[in-house]
């Protein structure tokens, strides 16, 4: 294995951190890796773009038990291959069996198109929705995924196969669920979404809506029922203008910002303590467990 080709997704940041930092992990292996975000294919992508393509890699964020719809929607962009190496890297605010089913339905669609996955993991980050973590723990997670990418990395070029068992129950809730979060649920939230009087129509939404979904019409800023309910608009807004009428429960209070939690050299990777081990026995685990 020589050459790979990652293609992702990042909402508000988590898997735009883990993408780079598996790159910087796979390019110590291999003689080159690239990275593309899937905002910038809009149609059919040529079979002769792999010509040469060891492997490829889908790296996105679970939402609602399931792979975003951007991502589903991008496959079919995919082009047919012949027993083509596929690995998914998925990234969760939280630790559930149902996360490792979110790959499902995509790895389901190109398989039939000649993609055979042979690795599938969750790295777990930071909370951008409804509930907040501490600092120290999105911090304590971010250097975590140092450890994660770097056997991630091994693992790949070597092929190893990690397929988790995923249970029918969990299959099936994490259908339920999708279908409350990337169905009613993300169009509710984007029609409830509306801009403050603090806008001050620097357009940051309007550019970096991933569906498109945020316009400007006439000097007003709306909001479609095309939503991923990736948060990226709420929390890139400088003005916190940007309010939900309906479920403003699921913003963080204080946003969600992975960079700015990264560069605060005030806020230590040391959350664990002889507490925080049993009230937070899973991520405690997760963070000791290599193999987690």
């Amino acid at each position: 294995m020589e050459h790979i080709l990652i293609y992702y997704f990042s909402g508000t940041g988590n898997t735009a951190y883990v993408t780079n930092l598996l790159q910087s992990e796979l390019v110590k292996h291999v003689k080159s890796v690239e990275i593309v975000n899937i905002e910038q294919i809009s149609g059919p992508i040529l079979p002769d773009s792999f010509n040469g393509i060891d492997a490829v890699g889908l790296c996105y964020p679970v939402y609602g038990f399931r792979a975003p719809a951007i991502v589903k929607r991008f496959a079919a962009f995919l082009p047919a291959q012949t027993d083509m190496p596929l690995f998914h890297i998925k990234t969760a605010g939280g630790i559930s069996p149902v996360n490792e089913g979110a790959s499902a339905s995509v790895m389901h669609r190109l398989k039939r198109k000649g993609y055979q996955t042979f690795y599938d993991r969750t790295v777990v980050m930071g909370s951008n929705w409804l509930i907040a973590y501490d600092p120290r723990l999105v911090k304590q997670l971010a250097e975590t995924a140092k450890e994660k990418t770097e056997q991630i990395a091994l693992d790949i070029v070597n092929q190893v196969q990690r397929l988790p068992k995923v249970s029918f129950f969990a299959l099936l809730l994490g259908s339920l669920t999708s279908a409350g979060e990337h169905g009613i649920g993300a169009k509710v939230y984007g029609i409830s979404l509306h801009a403050k009087s603090t806008c001050n129509h620097c357009m940051i939404c309007v550019k970096n809506c991933p569906q498109h979904n945020i316009q400007d019409k006439n000097g007003k800023i709306t909001f479609g029922a095309n939503c991923l309910w990736c948060m990226r608009c709420v929390y890139a807004c400088k003005q916190q203008a940007i309010h939900s009428r309906l479920m403003q429960f699921s913003v963080l209070k204080n946003g969600y910002d992975l960079n700015k939690t990264l560069a605060d050299k005030a806020i230590k990777p040391d959350f664990f303590d002889e507490h925080t081990q049993k009230s937070h026995a899973q991520f405690y685990a997760y963070c000791i467990d290599q193999n987690a």
